[in-house]
C-alpha cells in the first residue's frame, strides 16, 4: 500500500518536469519525450546534455523541499551512455550547498542493474540464486522431502523465479552460470555424481535450461506491449523502434532481438501480423509457450544424439523430457535415488565406461560377466544378465523375460512396492558385480 500511496503524493512532480520541458533536452524516442522514470520514491532522470540533467535534478531539489521530502544524495549516482567522463564525480550547487554525485557504470534501479551492458545484473541473478539454491535444499532435507513434483516446485518457487528477475531485459545472453545453478541444485539434493550429464536432469524432471524462461518472459512482454492501447508511451516508444529496424541505430536493440526470436521459433507471422492480429492475448501466450517448448525439445534430442552415450539415455526416457513418474512417489530419498541413478547414468556399466575409457563403438561396450555377448545396458543389468538370475527371481520377477520396450515403459510407472523391491535388487546386483570385477585378474 505505502508505494501506491507515495505514487499519488509525488504524482505533480512528474507534471513539474514536463511543464519545464522547453527547457530540457530531454530524451526522445521518435516524438515521444522521456524526461524521467518514477516508481514510488525511486526517480531516474534521463538527458541528452549534463547542463539539462543538472536543471532537472535542481527541479526534483526543490520540489522535495517545499513538501518536506529529502533527496538521498548518497544514493544519487550519474551514469554516461556510450560516452566517457573524465571525472569520477561532479559537483552540484543548491541554494548555496555544494552536493557531491558519483558518477558510476552501473546502478541499481527497480532491483535492475542498468548499465553499458547486463553482464553486472546477471552476476547478480546468480550470486543470489546460489544463496537462495542452498537455502531450499536445507529446507527440503530438513522436512525429509524427495518428491520429484515438490521439489522441483519448490525450486521454481523460492530459487528459479529470483533468477529470472528481469529476464526479459536479457534473453539473449549466455545464461551458462544460471543453468549451472540449477543443475546442480538437483544434483547435489539427489546425490547424482557432478559429471551427471544435464540432458538426463532435463528428460527426468522435465526441466527446461533458462534461456527458455528468459526468452519467454521476453516474448510475453512483447505481447502485452501489442495489445497495449497506442496512447501509452511504452507502445509509442515500442512503434517508433519496431517501425525503424531497417535503420542501423536500431540494430541489436530490444524489438530487433524479439523480432529474430520469433523467427527462430517458426513464429514470424507474428510478428509480421502484429498489428492485425486475429487472437486474443491469452492465445498468442500459449501458441508461444506451446512453441519454445518444443523449440527447446528439439534441441534436447540433437544434443543428446550428439553425446557418445546418449543415445542410450534417449531409448531409456522414450525421447519424452518431462518428470517421471516414479519421481512423483513419495519415497524416501535413499529408495528413489538408486533407480534415479542408475538412469541417469550414475554406474560403471560397459555401455558407459566402454566410451571413456576404451573408446568402443556402442555395439562393441560387451557385458563381461555373461555369455550373453550382448551390450551391458541398464536393460540388460536389471533384465537379462545371467550373473543375476537368482536376485532376479527373488526380488523383480516382473522383469523377467520382458521386452525392452515394455520394460522402458514399466520402468517409468512402477508402483512403490516394486520401487522398493527394484531398488534391492539393484543394490545387491552392483554388489555382486563389484565382487565379481574385484574377482578377474588384473590384465595390462
Amino acid at each position: 500500500m505505502s508505494p501506491t500511496l507515495f505514487s499519488i503524493f509525488i504524482n505533480d512532480l512528474s507534471k513539474e518536469i514536463d511543464a519545464n520541458l522547453g527547457n530540457l533536452n530531454a530524451v526522445n524516442i521518435g516524438e515521444t519525450q522521456i524526461p524521467c522514470l518514477i516508481y514510488a520514491d525511486d526517480i531516474l532522470l534521463m538527458s541528452n546534455d549534463i547542463n539539462s540533467l543538472m536543471n532537472q535534478i535542481q527541479i526534483v531539489n526543490e520540489y522535495c523541499k517545499r513538501n518536506s521530502l529529502d533527496m538521498n544524495f548518497d544514493k544519487t549516482k550519474l551514469i554516461f551512455q556510450n560516452i566517457r567522463y573524465e571525472n569520477d564525480h561532479i559537483e552540484l550547487n543548491l541554494n548555496n550547498e555544494l552536493k557531491r554525485i558519483d558518477i558510476v557504470r552501473e546502478y541499481k534501479y527497480l532491483g535492475f542493474w542498468i548499465g553499458n551492458n547486463t553482464k553486472k545484473h546477471l552476476s547478480s541473478l546468480t550470486k543470489n540464486g546460489n544463496k537462495s539454491a542452498y537455502l531450499t535444499a536445507k529446507k527440503l532435507k530438513e522436512i525429509g522431502c524427495a518428491n520429484g513434483t515438490i521439489v522441483k516446485n519448490t525450486f521454481e518457487m523460492l530459487t528459479l523465479s529470483k533468477m529470472q528477475y528481469g529476464g526479459e531485459f536479457c534473453f539473449y545472453n549466455k545464461l551458462s552460470e544460471l543453468n549451472r545453478i540449477q543443475f546442480q541444485f538437483y544434483k547435489r539434493f539427489y546425490h547424482l555424481i557432478t559429471t551427471t550429464a544435464n540432458y538426463c536432469l532435463i528428460g527426468e524432471f522435465g526441466l527446461f535450461p533458462l534461456e527458455y524462461h528468459f526468452e519467454k518472459a521476453a516474448i510475453n512482454l512483447w505481447i502485452k506491449i501489442i495489445f497495449n492501447e497506442s496512447s501509452t508511451i511504452m507502445k509509442r516508444c515500442y512503434n517508433h523502434v519496431s517501425n525503424n529496424l531497417d535503420n542501423s541505430n536500431y540494430s541489436y536493440t530490444w524489438c530487433w532481438r524479439i523480432k529474430h526470436l520469433l523467427k527462430q521459433i517458426n513464429l514470424s507471422h507474428l510478428w509480421l501480423d502484429q498489428n492485425s492480429l486475429e487472437i486474443n492475448k491469452r492465445k498468442c501466450k500459449i501458441i508461444v509457450k506451446t512453441r519454445l517448448m518444443e523449440h527447446f525439445r528439439a534441441i534436447w534430442i540433437n544434443d543428446t544424439k550428439k553425446s557418445r552415450t546418449g543415445i542410450d539415455y534417449l531409448e531409456l526416457s522414450q525421447f519424452d523430457c518431462s518428470m517421471k513418474s516414479y519421481l512423483t512417489l513419495n519415497l524416501k530419498l535413499n529408495i528413489m535415488a538408486p533407480l534415479l541413478k542408475l538412469r541417469c547414468r550414475n554406474h560403471d556399466l560397459a555401455v558407459k565406461t566402454g566410451c571413456y575409457r576404451n573408446r568402443l563403438s556402442y555395439d562393441e561396450r560387451l557385458c563381461s560377466l555373461c555369455d550373453d555377448r550382448t551390450v551391458e545396458t541398464v536393460y540388460h543389468f536389471i533384465c537379462k544378465c545371467a550373473l543375476y538370475n537368482d536376485i532376479r527371481l527373488h526380488f523383480t520377477p516382473f522383469f523377467v523375460d520382458i521386452s525392452k520396450q515394455d520394460f522402458y515403459v514399466m520402468l517409468e510407472t512402477l508402483e512403490i512396492g516394486k520401487i522398493v523391491t527394484l531398488t534391492k535388487y539393484i543394490n545387491s546386483a552392483n554388489s555382486i558385480r563389484a565382487d565379481k570385477l574385484r574377482q578377474r585378474p588384473m590384465t595390462s
